[in-house]
């Protein structure tokens, strides 16, 4: 029997996401791709075997179906099968999350689901895993819900008085690395530039005039790389707004 989300709403979503497990399931192509991830010294007879060893609707607190759970989410950066499992082991917690949501949000529970759905999607292929490595599944579905509600309603009112300029004046803007891994994440979401959110990494731990030294050029060349990065960042984090 095939490990689904038995939907407790009507929920179209929620039916064509356990339909394509199901086929998923039968398919045995994706079942030889599957253990050929070696994520499991032991083999593999099916798709759900590997869900239910990610952890799916098991102890809350469980070290090694996280680390199991780690290792497909290292390898679904790049590959869509192991993204696709990963998303159905995080399901009943998104469901969860969905049906609270949905009681305050316009187009009630489905359009909870949805909006969950497809940021989760994103969060699961570009998961950091080295800076993120425990607790996996429960990060996977607070990102997706803070980035799907959280973030959005802050923005609204963040990007009435948003001023660029003033983020980058130099490290000590941040007073904990986890600014600058919140700024680099908001750029990365709004698809800034790979080497805009380099000089914005940089910029985050190097004064301006070390930034200029490292690279070999001069100060207002420096300044206008950082100027750069910030107008990116600007038109782009506006844009999703």
């Amino acid at each position: 029997m095939s490990t689904t989300t038995q939907p407790q709403y009507r929920s179209t979503v929620l039916n064509q996401l356990n339909d394509e497990w199901r086929r998923l399931c039968r398919s045995r192509q994706h079942l030889t791709a599957a253990q050929q991830w070696l994520v499991s010294t032991d083999p593999v007879s099916s798709l759900d075997e590997v869900l239910t060893l990610a952890g799916f609707r098991g102890s809350r607190i469980d070290d090694e179906a996280d680390r199991f759970l780690l290792r497909l989410v290292q390898r679904a950066a790049t590959d869509q099968l192991a993204a696709r499992v990963v998303l159905q082991r995080v399901l009943p917690p998104l469901v969860s999350v969905a049906r609270r949501r949905g009681k305050v949000t316009q187009g009630g529970f489905e359009e909870a689901l949805a909006t969950l759905l497809s940021h989760a999607w994103e969060v699961i292929r570009t998961y950091p895993v080295e800076r993120r490595p425990a607790k996996v599944a429960s990060n996977i579905v607070r990102d997706a819900e803070y980035f799907g509600f959280v973030r959005r309603s802050r923005q609204v009112t963040e990007m009435q008085t948003f001023d660029p300029e003033s983020i980058m004046t130099g490290p000590q803007y941040y007073n904990s690395s986890e600014h600058l891994d919140d700024l680099l994440e908001r750029a990365r979401r709004s698809r800034v530039s790979a080497r805009s959110i380099e000089v914005l990494r940089e910029l985050g731990t190097s004064s301006l005039a070390e930034m200029a030294e490292h690279h070999g050029v001069s100060l207002r060349a420096a300044r206008r790389r950082r100027q750069q990065a910030i107008n990116e960042l600007r038109v782009r984090t506006l844009s999703v707004a």
